[in-house]
């Protein structure tokens, strides 16, 4: 059998290597190794026994790993330098969408642009940036940050990329691959997907951020880009495509379940972060591997281990105590709080008692109670007792929270709609409430239902707090009619959630077998009550604003004190920085004493400045057009009667004047210059003609002269006057 030429071919990693000998000979015999018998021992001659192997394969054995260590040092800069060169064709097709990419990452990483770009053109997925580009293309492109347990097999091995430990690296994930997301997440998403993605257009279509999932953190991030970004994003977003406004009812549920799913991560942050571990101890690798009685009793013999297990339990009894008695403490709670706080602190409760629960279930637990049973130490009772008060306080929690979320759909309803919707829920609010008083076993008490309650008001007060605001930040600001409507609606609201109330517990009192409500009323709509009356005040306040804002339009000499102070006394009540709103604050009701004292000082000096005027000389027709400037201010107290009777009176005597001016006259009035006689009659008799008639008219706008005798008196005296000077200036013009 001949061989191929030396050099020719030259196998790596098989069972047998033809190497070139030195001195150009023949070629030896493969090495098999594979298997055991009289062969391996060396060639077998014709006569069947056994020779000695020849030098060439001792030859052949030490030449075949050199030329493999060479041969795998070649495939080791071969896979580098095509890893090279595929960096070196990616890093040619990289243009200003890249560039912002990396620099947003390099950005958020606190590190170079230059190093997210190494970390990226190696990696195998580098595709998805370009999908991502592409119209119709991929939604979302998603980089961990992170330590790399599998390197990618085209980073490459050189310089400061060397793989010496692990080392964090910018990766991109699809989101289907099995890699675990332990640090940072940095995703950019573009909501116009049918849109490509340009160089001019990537700053406004691609939006950018990230959850960090490091240490434990990642319900907390995911909490804060809800709760920070995006609902209050969502909530001021006004153009919903299809579904057209924010006040779509489909919009409207989307916006609550966010808050209710952010509202639940935030509770499951809060409950990890609150966890409790019952403390470990030194013996838990030998506790481990105790599981049956037999194994217990063993133990129990043990001196030593019994008393390492006693202080152990003894450390998680105080542990637990200390729990309990936390529990059993009155909380601390905001003064305004929402019934939601209720279902969520017993969630809360719920889970770290089931908590607790698990790990007393445990093995390592199973093990130290087994061991002491065994051993008959006093250490069980204590535990037995704890076991039992954790077991009930976790059956209370979980069973508080089952109906507590039967409640649930109706605080989002408290929280979210205006006074009216929440109106229209009050008797289904109040039937449920009702059911869980007759059903629950443990939430039934006059104590938690009244809490319950007070938290519904608070509920209440704070939405409508939010409603009658609207988004402003002073009520000023607000228009004025809108703003009484808001209130209006609010109070209203207190009368219907009272009424129910009450209209419940009637029902009740009139069916022996159920529970009766024996709640603190004065405790429940204590609240609501001084809120209301808040309300009022601020609406006496804007009635008395405007009721007096047509003193700034009126122009007449002397009442430009009066103006001044009016607008002094505005601008204090306005200027106020605190909530007028909140109802706890004695701030406002200082506030408003001191206004009123102030418009009643106003109003004393407007009387007294209007009392002045008539008691100068000015004509009827000068004070009826005085009065008239005063009349439309409400807030103006004005006895009118009295003054349009003085005026009556001046009336009178001013018609006699007229009277007598025409009767002395009549044959020679005085005449103005250059004007024929005649016509100079005519006018002086239209002149008193219009001294008498513009009063009268004036009088009789502001009252039925006809009604009484000095006006009937009145009435003839003028039209004997009037029919004399009309048939005068008939006499002249014929």
């Amino acid at each position: 059998m001949e061989f191929a030429p030396v050099g020719s071919l030259t196998i790596v990693g098989s069972n047998f290597v033809m190497a070139d000998l030195p001195n150009g000979g023949e070629v030896a015999p493969p090495l098999v190794t594979t298997k055991t018998d009289a062969r391996a021992n060396g060639p077998i001659s014709s006569a069947g026994t056994t020779q000695a192997p020849v030098s060439t394969t001792t030859a052949a054995t030490t030449i075949a790993p050199t030329k493999s260590k060479i041969v795998g040092g070649d495939r080791q800069h071969e896979i580098a330098r095509l890893a090279k060169a595929l960096r070196d064709e990616r890093r040619a097709t990289i243009d200003p969408r890249h560039e912002y990419l990396f620099g947003r990452l390099a950005e958020a990483i606190g590190i170079e642009p230059s190093q997210v770009e190494d970390h990226i053109l190696g990696d195998d997925k580098f595709d998805c940036i370009d999908d991502f580009f592409l119209a119709g293309g991929r939604r979302v492109l998603m980089f961990y940050y992170q330590e790399s347990k599998n390197p990618e097999p085209n980073q490459p091995v050189y310089g400061r990329l060397a793989n010496t430990g692990p080392k964090k690296r910018v990766m991109i994930s699809t989101g289907d691959e099995s890699m675990q997301l332990t640090g940072v997440l940095y995703y950019f998403v573009r909501p116009n997907q049918p849109k490509a993605i340009t160089p001019a257009n990537i700053v406004n279509e691609v939006v950018f951020g990230q959850l960090d999932a490091s240490n434990g953190k990642m319900l907390e991030s995911i909490d804060q880009l809800l709760a920070n970004m995006l609902i209050p994003l969502f909530q001021q977003y006004e153009d919903w495509g299809a579904l057209k406004t924010r006040s779509n009812i489909n919009v409207q549920d989307f916006l609550d379940a966010m808050s209710q799913f952010t509202a639940t991560v935030n509770g499951a942050s809060d409950n990890i972060a609150h966890q409790v571990k019952l403390a470990p101890s030194d013996n838990d690798s030998t506790l481990s591997t105790l599981a049956t009685p037999n194994d217990y009793q063993t133990m129990a013999q043990n001196g030593d281990f019994i008393i390492e297990c006693e202080k152990l339990m003894d450390k998680w009894c105080k542990q637990i105590e200390k729990i309990l008695a936390e529990s059993e403490q009155i909380r601390r709670e905001a003064d305004d709080v929402g019934p939601s706080a209720e279902l969520i602190h017993w969630k809360q409760r719920m889970a770290t008692f089931n908590n607790l629960l698990e790990q007393i279930k445990s093995s390592r637990c199973r093990a130290v109670v087994g061991v002491l049973q065994s051993a008959k130490s006093k250490s069980i009772n204590r535990w037995k007792d704890l076991d039992a008060r954790i077991t009930d306080a976790a059956n209370e929690a979980k069973d508080n929270v089952r109906y507590l979320y039967t409640l649930d759909k109706f605080f989002s309803t408290l929280d979210k709609n205006n006074p009216n919707a929440i109106a229209e829920n009050i008797p289904s609010l109040m039937n449920a409430i009702r059911m869980i008083h007759s059903i629950s076993q443990y939430y039934n008490s006059s104590e938690r239902m009244t809490s319950l309650f007070v938290k519904i008001t608070n509920q209440m007060i704070n939405t409508c707090k939010r409603y009658i605001k609207n988004g402003c930040s002073r009520l000023w600001d607000i228009p004025k009619q809108d703003l009484v409507n808001r209130i209006q609606e609010s109070k209203k609201l207190n009368n219907e959630y009272q009424a129910y109330f009450h209209k419940t517990k009637g029902k009740l009192q009139e069916s022996a077998n159920e529970r009766q409500w024996n709640f603190s009323e004065n405790y429940i709509f204590g609240k609501f009550d001084p809120f209301c009356k808040r309300l009022d005040r601020i609406v006496d306040v804007l009635n008395t604003i405007e009721s007096l804002s047509g003193l700034q339009n009126i122009r007449v000499e002397g009442l430009e004190p009066i103006v001044v102070k009016y607008r002094s006394v505005v601008d204090a009540i306005k200027k106020k920085s605190y909530d007028l709103l909140d109802h706890r604050k004695p701030d406002f009701d200082n506030d408003y004493n001191e206004f009123k004292s102030q418009i009643e000082y106003i109003q004393a000096q407007l009387q007294l400045f209007i009392d002045s005027w008539f008691r100068k000389s000015y004509t009827v027709e000068q004070s009826l057009l005085f009065l008239n400037k005063f009349q439309d201010l409400e807030g103006v107290k004005i006895d009118f009667g009295d003054k349009l009777s003085k005026l009556l009176q001046n009336f009178s005597k001013e018609l006699d004047s007229v009277r007598k001016i025409y009767e002395k006259n009549k044959e020679d009035p005085p005449l103005s210059r250059n004007l024929p006689p005649t016509a100079g009659r005519i006018i002086w008799a239209r002149q008193l003609y219009q001294r008498i008639s513009i009063p009268i008219k004036l009088l009789q706008d502001k009252m039925d002269l006809s009604k009484t005798e000095d006006g009937r008196l009145l009435i003839k005296n003028f039209n004997k006057i009037a029919e004399a000077l009309l048939q005068y200036e008939v006499l002249f013009y014929r």
